[in-house]
């Protein structure tokens, strides 16, 4: 059976961040590129050929921070500074700007008294919710929207309103990034274990690449240290989980 999924790469760009569009490219995937302020004036030439190649830019804020350490005003500033930068960007390609996609770092929404960066949903003190909803009013304004995934159906999803939120959340954390952290999440530290993880099927608990009733959302990273590993990552995913990618709808 096919699995249908949309491709996110988190913390771009790096000095590797061109080979892995030249690959995604060549092997017709599509995807959606979190970028992080403070990388991209170093490359800003990279993120115009990643645009004229069809990729779509988001916002991953400048400077890679957890939300829920940030005053509000500094949480606004993480957002409109990156915002500012995506759009002379996409001035400066001469394509229009399709969509406005924001992404929380470590997908933590600023709204944690106590953050546990691997829940999918953060609830907290009264502050903590206020803050929350602040910052999602805030990207309103700004104009940043989900796009639309009609077939992503788990529980999870809808039940912590993942699919209303302004932000993008993710379905699938492939976690490539915890071989080369000192401690592990889940115990992955080695490629062997990230296949180990995609063969699970524990569709509610983020393990659903296996259950097909459902599209996913998956997240990837553009880390240095993980560069060699991208491209079997990717053609895994292809060719022994039977994923097709694509875009998901702007509105």
């Amino acid at each position: 059976m096919i699995k249908t999924a949309y491709l996110t790469i988190d913390d771009c760009p790096t000095k590797d961040f061109r080979k892995k569009i030249d690959f995604l490219y060549s092997c017709s995937i599509p995807a959606i590129l979190f970028c992080i302020g403070s990388n991209m004036e170093s490359f800003t030439r990279d993120i115009i050929y990643a645009i004229e190649k069809g990729f779509i830019i988001g916002n991953h804020s400048y400077n890679h921070p957890f939300f829920s350490n940030l005053t509000l005003e500094s949480c606004y500033e993480e957002i409109l500074k990156t915002d500012e930068l995506i759009e002379q960007i996409y001035f400066q390609s001469g394509i229009t700007r399709p969509a406005k996609l924001f992404r929380f770092p470590y997908g933590d929404k600023g709204g944690l008294d106590g953050l546990n960066t691997h829940s999918k949903h953060q609830t907290g003190s009264e502050q903590g919710e206020y803050r929350k909803k602040e910052i999602q009013d805030f990207l309103g304004k700004l104009e940043y929207r989900q796009p639309v995934f009609r077939s992503i159906t788990y529980n999870y999803f809808q039940n912590y309103c993942l699919n209303k939120d302004l932000d993008l959340y993710w379905t699938y954390d492939v976690c490539e990034w915890s071989i080369f952290e000192e401690h592990h999440i889940c115990d992955i530290d080695s490629l062997e274990k990230v296949y180990k993880k995609m063969a699970e099927n524990y569709p509610e608990d983020g393990m659903g690449l296996n259950y097909f009733n459902s599209e996913d959302i998956i997240l990837l990273h553009d880390h240095e240290a993980s560069s060699d590993i991208f491209n079997d990552i990717i053609l895994t995913l292809i060719k022994k989980q039977n994923i097709v990618f694509k875009m998901p709808d702007f509105v």
